[in-house]
């Protein structure tokens, strides 16, 4: 036989060998993957039930809502419900975006067919209400970061400390910061020190330059909003201790406005000069 097609036989031989074994290897996959499917679909190792830890404020059925968007429906064939490959870190995101008064989220396994979501809520430290102070408006809370996360009900008088203005937009103020953190930490330490003069803030205004400390009789202090309060403070308090004037009297203040807005130059109204 011609050495030619001694060659070509073989090629042909080779071919059908290597075609033999790439369809059992194909077969054997798609088996496994079948079996997999199969495996991953069973009721013995699929979420049906999740218990929930730490919700004081948080509605369960909000939560069990929200997971149950999230475990439904599959990854092609296999199931995101099952509990060895449901989408862990996608529901603890998808539970803090829609649940903006939960801080932190931690979501395990229980047992085959349990999650244990394990959350801990946002603390109320202030309250922020719009633009503008001065008329009955919406207000919602915020926590010691300056987090606005939740719409707040109606408290009559002084229950938190109220936040006005800063960096959010009044159509959409979830999810926001309404000043930076460093800022709000500066003002409290402020607010502190007010307080320790028997001056008690009721709230602050966050304008575009300047900050507008709201306080009791109608009376304000304004200070530039990038300046140090540091500083503005220490005037504020020289300003108290030499003048000739009571600035406070019967535990309330007696003037209409001190401005610190201006360096060394301190502009004041007295309540007896209106």
């Amino acid at each position: 036989m011609p050495t030619s097609k001694i060659r070509k036989k073989r090629r042909i031989a080779k071919i059908k060998s290597l075609a033999e074994r790439l369809g059992i290897i194909f077969s054997g996959t798609v088996f496994v993957l079948a079996v997999l499917v199969f495996l991953a679909r069973l009721d013995a190792v699929t979420v049906n039930s999740i218990f929930i830890e730490g919700n004081e404020m948080t509605d369960p059925s909000e939560i069990l809502s929200l997971s149950g968007d999230v475990l439904s429906g599959s990854y092609v064939f296999l199931p995101r419900g099952n509990i060895f490959i449901y989408p862990k870190k996608e529901l603890e995101a998808y539970l803090s975006y829609y649940l903006p008064h939960i801080n932190s989220v931690e979501i395990k396994r229980r047992d085959l067919n349990t999650l244990e979501i394990n959350i801990v809520e946002r603390q109320p430290k202030a309250l922020w209400c719009g633009m503008e102070p001065g008329r009955l408006r919406v207000c919602f809370y915020t926590d010691d970061e300056g987090f606005i996360y939740s719409r707040a009900p109606y408290f009559s008088g002084d229950v938190y400390f109220r936040y006005f203005g800063g960096d959010v937009d009044p159509d959409r103020p979830l999810r926001s910061h309404f000043a930076p953190i460093e800022m709000i930490g500066d003002i409290e330490e402020l607010i502190y020190h007010l307080e320790n003069i028997g001056l008690d803030a009721k709230g602050v205004h966050l304008r575009e330059d300047d900050l507008k400390i709201l306080l009791g009789n109608d009376s304000s202090i304004y200070l530039i909003r990038d300046g140090s309060f540091e500083d503005s403070f220490s005037r504020l308090l020289s300003l108290l201790r030499r003048s000739e004037y009571s600035f406070i009297e019967n535990g309330e203040p007696a003037f209409s406005y001190i401005d610190l807005r201006f360096g060394s130059r301190i502009f004041y109204k007295l309540k007896e000069d209106e």
